[in-house]
């Protein structure tokens, strides 16, 4: 029988990632109080047989002895173990007895996508990993956070109405943008039966938007004339206030063939009621590309990009996200060079939408062996 022990700690994709590597029929777990909440969130993911032992993150002795009185009862069987996580202390003690009772230890190099195994005769082998892949769900279940991803491109894609109005903004954008902006940004001030005209009042506007009896009607005035009328569908108008971006982006970012998953529209579910004392809680994010066990998180933005943008993706980035993901703003208006230094700081990347070809380089330079 294949058992594979492991070592739990804060951070759950090495653990996850062993997992899937020696496919092994039971898997020991051994974690402690600082980490039994990351046990429940891994085995959220991996609901297979198992046993979890409850170790002192600092008591090596105490841990070494728990550990070798575990593997010499598997002795005759096909036993590895990975220490990758938990404590120095617990790491230390993992190794001891593995080397002692000549058994094969593994170590997860997340970031860098390979994998250390030291043999039996200490013999240390490098392999690459590109193949363990992993759902958006289910990297975000491993960190302690269900998501709602259920949300398809297709339900855009197979809608003339959305294709069409997508590729009419976006073919307008950089000659009319202030008239879309602005239409974006005051369109929750539409009160019914009122019509609203951007840029300005008159019949030269760019923009119409009516609203009676619960329908909306919008007027495009530019090269080309673009008109819907008595909408009743919420989710396009929407889709017409800023929505139509997100799904330019996710289109292009999908043609590159870069992600093993794409998604978009992801919602965040709140593990306690929404919190009132951080300043910016947020809990959606635009898209999420899956590059083997490394997330891509991208935040997609037409209009003015300040504080009130910046701060809610740092409180993404900060409270969902693992030590290893990569954050991009994807923008059509560049942003101030203090939003660029603030940007830099939080390590939040950020491209123009013509220069999302881009990504296939960064993520070649961030993982080499894919």
């Amino acid at each position: 029988m294949k058992v594979l022990f492991q070592l739990v700690g804060g951070q759950n994709v090495p653990v996850y990632t062993a997992y899937r590597l020696i496919e092994p029929e039971k898997s020991i777990y051994f974690y402690s109080q600082d980490s039994k909440n990351s046990l429940k969130s891994l085995k959220t993911v991996i609901n297979r047989e198992s046993e979890d032992y409850l170790i002192e993150a600092y008591e090596i002795e105490k841990t070494m002895k728990i550990i070798e009185e575990l593997a010499t009862k598997y002795i005759n069987d096909d036993i590895y173990m990975n220490f990758t996580a938990g404590t120095k202390f617990m790491a230390l003690a993992a190794y001891e007895v593995f080397n002692k009772l000549r058994k094969p230890l593994i170590y997860i190099e997340s970031e860098k996508m390979f994998y250390y195994k030291i043999q039996k005769d200490n013999e240390i082998k490098k392999i690459p990993f590109e193949q363990i892949k992993i759902s958006p769900k289910s990297y975000f279940q491993l960190h302690g956070h269900e998501i709602n991803d259920s949300f398809s491109a297709d339900s855009y894609s197979q809608k003339s109405n959305y294709t069409k109005v997508a590729e009419y903004l976006m073919k307008n954008y950089n000659k009319h943008k202030g008239s879309i902006l602005d239409f974006s940004y005051h369109f929750d001030k539409l009160e019914e039966n009122a019509i609203v005209r951007y840029p300005s009042q008159g019949n030269n506007s760019k923009i119409q938007a009516t609203w009676v009896n619960g329908k909306f009607s919008i007027d495009f005035n530019f090269d080309e004339k673009l008109s819907y009328e008595n909408i009743t569908d919420i989710e396009f108008v929407n889709f017409i206030r800023g929505k139509w971006f997100e799904y330019v982006c996710y289109k292009k970012i999908n043609e590159l063939n870069i992600f093993d998953k794409l998604k978009i529209n992801i919602g965040i579910k709140w593990n306690n009621p929404r919190p009132n004392s951080d300043k910016y809680p947020k809990n959606e994010i635009d898209i999420v590309g899956m590059k083997s066990i490394y997330p891509y998180i991208f935040e997609c933005k037409s209009g003015k990009i300040d504080q009130d943008v910046v701060n809610p993706l740092q409180y993404i980035k900060n409270n969902y996200l693992a030590r290893y993901s990569d954050f991009y703003l994807i923008y059509l208006k560049k942003p101030s060079n203090a939003i660029i230094e603030k940007m830099d700081t939080a390590k939040i990347k950020y491209l123009h939408y013509d220069e999302l070809e881009r990504l296939k380089e960064d993520v070649t330079k961030t993982h080499p062996n894919i």
